[in-house]
């Protein structure tokens, strides 16, 4: 089986030849980085090649260390950008060069959301200011968390 035929494609494609082949690449991501938003195993991300320079708030796929990362661009600076997994505390530096592709939406249980609708841009605009929250809910002790996990979340009763 050849990686990216016309019909079947194999999982040893990599991204940037499905994205050469067919102008778009649709994964699964396994990792947690980039929850709430993107759930891992769960979602399928569609990815396209990227026109021009990425703007702060999106979502871009690249190249660390021969593996592809997904993460939002925090910073745009002159040569790189400086980015971030939703659900990560650390902010990194990548080089325009290392950029595969940029997220052109992403498909949740079925429904697809571009990442130009309204609703996705304010989430992309508001949820790094709110990233110090997630960190210092992430140093509380588990039981607490559980407990505000429940008081937020509670079970129904059927």
């Amino acid at each position: 089986m050849a990686c990216c035929r016309e019909t079947v494609v194999s999982k040893s494609c990599t991204h940037e030849q499905m994205l050469a082949r067919h102008g778009f690449d649709l994964g699964t991501p396994i990792s947690g980085s980039m929850r709430p938003m993107i759930r891992p195993r769960r979602d399928s991300v569609l990815f396209v090649p990227l026109q021009g320079r990425l703007k702060k708030g999106d979502v871009a796929l690249y190249r660390r260390d021969g593996m592809a990362v997904m993460h939002r661009v925090l910073r745009v600076g002159k040569t790189g950008y400086i980015i971030r997994g939703d659900n990560s505390s650390e902010k990194e530096t990548i080089r325009e060069e290392q950029i595969i592709a940029v997220m052109k939406g992403f498909y949740r249980d079925e429904q697809y959301i571009e990442a130009n609708d309204l609703r996705y841009r304010a989430y992309a605009w508001i949820w790094p200011k709110l990233h110090g929250l997630l960190v210092l809910y992430k140093r509380l002790p588990e039981g607490l968390r559980a407990r505000m996990k429940r008081m937020l979340h509670p079970v129904r009763k059927t």
